[in-house]
Parts: structure tokens; sequence; C-alpha cells
């Protein structure tokens, strides 16, 4: 082998080298950013939605941390969507969901309750987190439209069931239909 075919050899085992280096660095950065943006977006779901309440309260949405670890859920809008109306809710700054536990975002009282709308979750940054099907609640009394099962995500309308009202708590045991 001649000095020239070494030298390019060794050159071209060089750029191997960086270029595998880099693939596995872009492979680990991903699985990170992965595992961090995973855990503080895909966990929040739209667990409960009240927007004919009883007694002219407020509207509400309760929101459900279904991951393992806390999540920050601050400048995170609820959009209560019945066309062309909008009611959006801002969660305010420094709030944080306990993994399984919940959250009750609560709409202006000044707002008329709608017989049917659509609910829409978006972080801070504009991104849709998730959204419920089209809801219908023309009852006004003490029940809701609420997941089968706390943080039941299959994205199917037979997530949803009419239930008892839990405000702030479980689902289990309150469905009615």
């Amino acid at each position: 082998m001649l000095k020239k075919d070494t030298d390019l050899i060794t050159i071209g085992i060089q750029i191997m080298k960086l270029i595998n280096g880099a693939w596995l660095a872009l492979i680990a950065l991903t699985a990170c950013l992965i595992a961090v943006c995973g855990t503080s977006l895909g966990d929040v779901l739209i667990n409960e939605v009240d927007f004919s309440p009883s007694d002219n309260s407020s509207m509400w949405v309760e929101l459900y941390n279904s991951g393992d670890q806390a999540v920050d859920i601050g400048n995170w809008k609820v959009s209560i969507i019945s066309t062309p109306w909008v009611g959006p809710i801002i969660v305010p700054n420094g709030t944080e969901i306990l993994s399984k536990k919940f959250y009750v975002a609560e709409g202006d009282p000044k707002w008329i309750a709608v017989d049917s709308a659509m609910v829409l979750l978006t972080d801070g940054h504009g991104k849709n987190v998730n959204e419920t099907p089209l809801l219908t609640d023309t009852a006004h009394n003490d029940f809701t439209q609420s997941r089968i099962e706390d943080g039941r995500n299959t994205d199917t309308r037979s997530d949803w069931a009419w239930t008892r009202a839990t405000k702030g708590s479980s689902n289990i045991g309150s469905r009615i239909a």
C-alpha cells in the first residue's frame, strides 16, 4: 500500500468517527427531548367539562395529569369553543399539576351557558396539547361530560360519558349512562 492510500484511509476513518459521533449525539439529544417534552405536555388531558352548569355558576374544565411527574401548566390556555363564541381561560403562571392529580380551570362567571362545545388545551407556546370532540349538555344540572376513566385517551368519542359531576376529583364510579 502506498503512503497516499494509507493517508486517505486514515482520513476516511476519522471522518466516519466524526459522523458516527454526531449521529449518536443527535440520537441522544432526540431521546432527551422526547423524554422531557413527553412528560411535560403529553400527560395532561382535559378530563371533565361543565359548560352548562346548574345554578348559573361558572363553566369549568378539569385537567388531569396522568403522568408520573408534576407538570408546570402556567400560561397554558383552556378554550371552550361554541362557534362563533370562544371562552378562553388562561392558567396562572406557576401553576403545577402533580402526578395523578387534577386542576380545575374556571370560566368567567359572566359567560352564558352553552348547549354544545368542544374544549381545546394549548401550552404557553400555543401548541395543541389536547382537545375534546364536540360535547353536548342541554340539561343545566349537576351532570357533566367526563372521561370514563381519568386520563383515558383513545382520541375517540367513546372516551367520554355523561356522568355525575366530580369537579377536582376522580371520575371513577360517576358514570350514569
